[in-house]
């Protein structure tokens, strides 16, 4: 299924503060919803959240959700899945399931965009985390009504369960390039920098395989995603496009 990725960087994310890496050992994902009746500017509304979340009483260091996936199935960046959640309601629990938030109240019932894209989210954390086989409500986890009633049915149903063609598994999530030689990535070049940003492009549904090397197909997702965002299409990832990408 194709879908819209909304980056941090094009939401206008607040910078988090601090952060910690997701468990080697994770468990799977844990699906939450908003509570309230959703409507109006996703992006707006995302802010706020995040403004809320991190203010006082509560002092998060982030927005909670590892991602958010709103009724006509975009898909926005929240902590990202190689973050840990603070959305679970304990150390324990938010150590070992990523969070994604269904942005929906009571009063609405997710649409099967949303549904295809939050079983293709789920399909993309199995594939870096192939023994991250659960999907369970909030209300799994903690005493609360989260994630429910319409969310709750369609876990109880399996709605939820389901893959897309993806690459190969990987066994560990890649690092991020921050460091030189590979700031810049371009056809030719090899390495964990390139896993990390082969990574990137196939969480954002670009059938990419993730295998260290930048071959032609890498480069022409990576220009396909370039001229999504906004940037010149050159096929090569220097600051600009790496920045976008989330590091």
């Amino acid at each position: 299924m194709a879908y819209d990725y909304i980056t941090r960087a094009q939401w206008g994310a607040t910078r988090p503060t601090t952060s910690r890496p997701i468990a080697k050992n994770l468990k799977g994902v844990a699906l939450h919803y908003m509570g309230f009746h959703i409507g109006g500017d996703t992006t707006r509304l995302i802010r706020s959240i995040q403004r809320t979340h991190m203010a006082p009483p509560r002092g998060w260091w982030d927005l909670a959700y590892n991602e958010l996936v709103d009724l006509d199935g975009t898909v926005f960046e929240g902590r990202g899945f190689l973050s840990r959640t603070g959305a679970n309601g304990s150390y324990r629990t938010n150590r070992d399931y990523i969070a994604i938030g269904l942005m929906i109240g009571d009063d609405q019932a997710p649409s099967e965009a949303m549904i295809e894209a939050t079983r293709s989210r789920i399909a993309v954390v199995r594939n870096f985390k192939p023994k991250a086989t659960a999907i369970v409500g909030h209300s799994d986890l903690k005493a609360t009504s989260c994630p429910g009633p319409h969310v709750r049915a369609l876990l109880d149903s399996g709605a939820f369960e389901g893959t897309f063609a993806s690459p190969p598994p990987l066994s560990t999530s890649p690092a991020a390039p921050y460091e030189r030689p590979w700031w810049t990535l371009r056809i030719g070049r090899r390495g964990d920098g390139v896993k990390w940003l082969q990574w990137q492009l196939q969480r954002r549904a670009y059938k990419v395989t993730v295998d260290g090397i930048f071959g032609p197909k890498t480069r022409r997702h990576l220009k396909k995603y370039q001229r999504v965002v906004g940037l010149v299409p050159d096929g090569i990832a220097g600051p600009k496009t790496i920045k976008a990408l989330g590091a």
